[in-house]
């Protein structure tokens, strides 16, 4: 009989890293309780807490048409993690990774060979778009590794970002791929009561001893605002380094704004360009979790547009953000 393998693939700012942080840092205890996570091992020979590896050998070959020089081929790479939850005691394996709901097929693609070794079952949680496309800006902004320098405007209006909150067609992939059945949409609300961890665990079908493991009720630091950032991504446009740490260290002196990215109407404009296939999306989720992608009109309507009325923009005016970080 084949074993048990939930392959969580995000999307991105879904609860991904609480996920990972779980499952990495209880790996031998979830290991003699029956559930497998295995190792993975990056670029630098560092260990990570998500199956990076696996990503990062798909995307190489997609990009250059050839290996990655130091992970070698994609189909290596998921044949050894394979390999390591095959050979495991337990009947059940777990891998997440949230870059494979990326706007490429060919994630899906390289992936679907699990299934003849494994009772697969995809999982992915999606996120109204709106709030995505916020929270996803400034992660790449504020990544060390990104770098993010394109405005807001410029980075949602590119191809890539809009492919990316196609999620009906990233979803019809991973079915195209698995099987229709084997796809689970699940909902993700940043203020939901059940979090994306509990989730993957009641579909895994881990039984309430696994709730009480360490790291199983941690909670996600908030994003930053959108001033910080902005003043982060003009350190990234003119080749600063600033430390990880910094968009809190400027909330922190110089207090914190509610302006946003959207306007009311930009934000409207944008759930309307994805409704029809919000729509199809929908049929794939329980009740419970379609709300996720329901617009909320009393927030629509606080929304307002990006005014340098903060104090924080007085370190950029001023010339202070150097000082600051």
């Amino acid at each position: 009989m084949k074993k048990r393998l939930i392959l969580h693939i995000g999307m991105h700012k879904t609860g991904t890293s609480s996920v990972q942080r779980y499952f990495s840092r209880n790996r031998m205890m979830l290991r003699r309780m029956g559930v497998s996570y295995p190792n993975s091992i990056g670029i630098d020979g560092a260990r990570q807490p998500k199956h990076a590896s696996i990503f990062d050998a798909i995307s190489h070959e997609a990009d250059f048409g050839s290996p990655h020089p130091v992970l070698g081929p994609s189909a290596t790479v998921i044949g050894s993690t394979a390999d390591e939850i095959e050979s495991s005691s337990g009947q059940i394996g777990v891998l997440s990774a949230e870059g494979l709901s990326g706007e490429r097929r060919v994630f899906a693609e390289a992936m679907a060979s699990l299934s003849d070794r494994f009772d697969t079952t995809v999982v992915i949680f999606v996120r109204r778009q709106d709030h995505w496309v916020e929270s996803f800006y400034k992660q790449m902004v504020l990544s060390r590794e990104v770098k993010e320098v394109r405005s807001f405007h410029q980075f949602i209006e590119a191809d890539s970002t809009k492919a990316h909150m196609s999620y009906d067609r990233i979803i019809r992939w991973w079915m195209d791929a698995f099987g229709e059945e084997r796809v689970l949409v699940k909902g993700f609300h940043p203020l939901g009561a059940k979090r994306p961890l509990m989730k993957l665990l009641d579909i895994a079908a881990l039984g309430r001893a696994f709730r009480w493991i360490p790291f199983a009720h941690s909670h996600e630091n908030p994003s930053a605002g959108v001033e910080a950032v902005e003043v982060i991504r003009r350190l990234n446009a003119i080749g600063d380094v600033a430390p990880r740490d910094a968009a809190a260290r400027l909330e922190t002196q110089y207090g914190r704004s509610d302006v946003q990215y959207l306007t009311s109407e930009e934000r409207n404009n944008l759930l309307e360009s994805y409704k029809e296939g919000n729509r199809w999306v929908l049929k794939y989720m329980n009740i419970d979790d379609r709300s996720c992608l329901a617009p909320n009109m009393s927030e629509l309507g606080r929304s307002r547009e990006l005014r340098w009325t903060g104090s924080i923009s007085a370190a950029i005016s001023t010339n202070l953000n150097r000082k600051i970080l």
